[in-house]
């Protein structure tokens, strides 16, 4: 939605980089080759090999050729939505050049700069910081050719519009007065618990961050909107179409909607570190892991 935004404002000739990280997650890589493999053998997928018969494939193979996973980094959420929301940009703004960088980091890489990103979390030590700070970190690197400069983040969209599952919790324990409340709550720590963390990480290597949705004349208009302008928590459907779209940044949703990006209106909510499986890494660990847990508590 916030490259949309800037297509309006942007001359045209310039063009836009969607950077769009992805990691080799070994737990989530480990899940998928046994979902494969299993497949195959409710399958009876039996072949001929050397005059005996066996399964095709083994677990341990690329299972691309089974047609069950195309790429490790091709089964993270946030690069299927990615490349579909980049095509839809290509159809609504055709006359912008879209440029989609796919940021693939392999397991090693992450294990081999993972006490340079816990050092640049500091104060900030939990298992969700480092999940959020890995997801930054590498998507904010440099890239071999072409590097912005400048960083757009949309920070602050769910603080402001209620885009946290916790928001829709809140509005059923408590109606709308738990809904302000939470969403109080959340602008009020935004700068302690985000906005210094994904800055340092940004700044290290030598980009700048722009956060669009923290801009203060945008802040002071937006939260003296009633919140039911905000999100669609408790709202009746009226039967249209955009009736049905999510209650969480319900706000945000119909703009794109009326910008014409209806595939990216209807997209779920997916937090950075689930999207791109910077979360729960670990295979060894099991996924058992929360992300409340501090970062030292846990070896590894």
């Amino acid at each position: 939605m916030l490259a949309r935004i800037v297509h309006d404002i942007l001359p045209t000739e310039e063009p836009i980089e969607l950077l769009n990280v992805a990691f080799e997650n070994k737990r989530v890589l480990q899940a998928a080759f046994a979902e494969a493999k299993k497949a195959r053998k409710s399958k009876n997928a039996f072949t001929q090999v050397n005059g005996e018969t066996g399964l095709g494939p083994s677990a341990s193979e690329d299972v691309s050729a089974t047609g069950s996973i195309d790429s490790v980094y091709d089964i993270c959420p946030d690069r299927q939505t990615g490349r579909k929301s980049w095509l839809e940009l290509q159809s609504v703004c055709s006359t912008r050049d879209w440029r989609f960088r796919e940021i693939n980091v392999p397991y090693e890489e992450v294990i081999e700069h993972k006490s340079a990103v816990i050092a640049l979390l500091h104060p900030h030590d939990t298992e969700m910081d480092l999940s959020i700070g890995l997801a930054f970190y590498f998507a904010s690197r440099p890239l071999e050719t072409d590097s912005p400069r400048i960083l757009l983040s949309g920070l602050g969209a769910d603080e402001l519009f209620g885009g946290y599952a916790r928001h829709g919790t809140a509005f059923n324990r408590a109606g709308y007065p738990g809904l302000i409340d939470e969403l109080e709550l959340d602008l009020t720590r935004l700068g302690k618990r985000n906005l210094g963390r994904d800055d340092r990480i940004i700044a290290n290597w030598g980009r700048e961050a722009r956060f669009p949705f923290l801009d203060e004349r945008l802040l002071q208009e937006v939260i003296s909107w009633p919140v039911t302008e905000k999100c669609g928590f408790g709202a009746v459907q009226s039967g249209e179409e955009w009736s049905t779209l999510d209650n969480e940044k319900q706000v945000l949703r119909l703009l794109a909607w009326k910008l014409g990006m209806k595939g990216v209106a209807g997209e779920k909510k997916r937090a950075i570190q689930f999207g791109a499986r910077t979360a729960k890494m670990e295979a060894a660990r099991g996924g058992k892991v929360k992300g409340t847990q501090k970062i030292s508590a846990v070896p590894g």
